[in-house]
């Protein structure tokens, strides 16, 4: 509609289906390494079992499914994250002490002001990385959008995500806290650097305190690992079936064979597709665990790099009337490459961020202390290490001038004219509304 062109729409569904074929190959693996660590159950087991069991009660449940399973996935992660927050408070004498565990430990640096993008996390990386992460999430992606659709009106869609918020913001701030509760109960000893450990990399750390803490406790370790693998579910879940609506509609519904399909066919085929989907995630899970590395730079380095160019696409569609199919292309192409060539980079070149100080007085090796930016990669190199904070937003910056430019440029060169209609550019559809109160508040008088 905006771009009166079908290909502007295959776009976008392209770049969204590859970002989330990736996206969910991360979320697979992450409950698998916890469950690889605590029981004799090998990662590739975990992976397998996780994206068989999402792509089976989707692939037969569809929307209604992913909803409800989704409600009750999410009570269960609360119930883990809380029960492990209560026992390692408890253990380390108190909330005071706890803070004072970490405050010691360098593990409260909340205003890291210094705006350099090679530092691994700042207030600003985590600010805009963040703020534009979240825009993705909340603002265009399908996931949530077809979540939207099933609401019964637009007050209903409304109301779920002003209560969504403080429920996000709740279970985030949670999980930021069990990491404090991790560090203050293991201060002693880091796992990561006792030879004598089972935890081979930071994914593993949740699980191994778990098992620490509540292996006398019966209920607690199972209803963790739940939690964990809730969450991968849910996220699968909901992946499997949009993705399965996208490819439906945006592709096989353009073919003739597909578009005289009844409800029963259409249905069938879709569940078909989703079950396909779900084995390419699974096998995306067994390809991110070569990565070994920490799973929140994983998921924040590629979701990151890949949701670019579909963010900027947005904007470039809805801020400037000027832009064109042209510029459309150009922009989403450039804004992918770069964040492509950016996070492969850093795979390749492994650029070190050094952990802050850990005490090791109860393991067998020396306290280690470092900075926050990479020590490894010097000259051009050094660009590998960019913060993944700063990904997102720089693809987005990248689609966005390079689609501006490209738009002015083919604009004058094939002498397009860009009649956009006002309710799709943002700034003139607010404008608009607001002359609308102002008038109807006049004519109340």
């Amino acid at each position: 509609m905006r771009y009166n062109s079908e290909y502007a729409r295959l776009l976008g569904v392209t770049l969204y289906l590859i970002r989330t074929l990736i996206a969910m190959g991360i979320v697979i693996y992450g409950p698998a390494t916890a469950l690889s660590s605590v029981t004799d159950i090998s990662s590739e087991i975990s992976i397998l079992l996780i994206g068989l069991i999402a792509t089976f009660y989707t692939t037969i449940g569809g929307i209604k499914a992913v909803i409800w399973t989704d409600v009750f996935q999410t009570a269960i992660m609360l119930a883990g994250v809380i029960a492990v927050i209560i026992k390692g408070v408890y253990d380390v004498g108190g909330f005071s002490n706890l803070w004072e565990i970490c405050s010691q430990g360098e593990r409260l640096n909340f205003f890291v002001i210094d705006p350099n993008p090679l530092i691994r996390q700042s207030f600003w990386s985590l600010v805009i990385g963040s703020f534009v992460a979240w825009i993705s999430s909340y603002g265009i992606d399908q996931q949530m959008v077809q979540r939207y659709a099933a609401a019964k009106d637009r007050r209903t869609a409304q109301s779920a995500i002003l209560l969504n918020i403080p429920g996000v913001i709740i279970l985030i701030s949670l999980c930021c806290f069990t990491g404090l509760v991790l560090y203050a109960n293991l201060s002693g000893c880091d796992p990561l650097s006792d030879s004598t450990s089972n935890v081979k990399n930071p994914n593993q750390l949740v699980p191994f305190f778990v098992m620490q803490k509540f292996s006398n406790i019966i209920f607690i370790p199972g209803l963790f690992l739940s939690s964990i693998f809730c969450a991968s579910l849910s996220s699968v879940s909901s992946a499997l079936n949009s993705m399965s609506a996208c490819i439906w509609r945006d592709y096989l519904m353009r073919l003739k064979y597909f578009s005289n399909f009844n409800d029963s066919k259409s249905s069938l085929t879709t569940k078909i597709i989703a079950f396909v989907c779900g084995l390419i995630c699974t096998g995306m899970g067994f390809l991110i665990s070569t990565l070994g590395t920490n799973l929140a730079q994983i998921s924040g380095t590629i979701n990151g790099s890949l949701q670019a160019p579909i963010i900027g696409i947005f904007f470039l569609s809805s801020l400037f009337p000027f832009n064109n199919i042209f510029g459309l292309y150009a922009g989403a192409l450039s804004g992918f490459l770069v964040g492509c060539w950016l996070s492969l980079g850093s795979f390749l070149t492994k650029p070190i961020y050094p952990k802050p100080p850990v005490s090791i007085l109860n393991c067998t090796v020396t306290s280690l202390r470092s900075n926050l930016q990479a020590s490894n990669l010097n000259g051009f190199n050094q660009i590998y290490s960019v913060s993944y904070m700063w990904l997102s937003p720089i693809g987005v910056l990248f689609t966005i001038l390079i689609g501006i430019l490209v738009s002015l440029v083919t604009n004058k060169a094939f002498k397009i004219e860009n009649n956009v209609d006002d309710k799709l550019i943002i700034y003139r559809a607010l404008k608009k509304k607001d002359n609308r109160n102002k008038n109807f508040e006049l004519n109340k008088f």
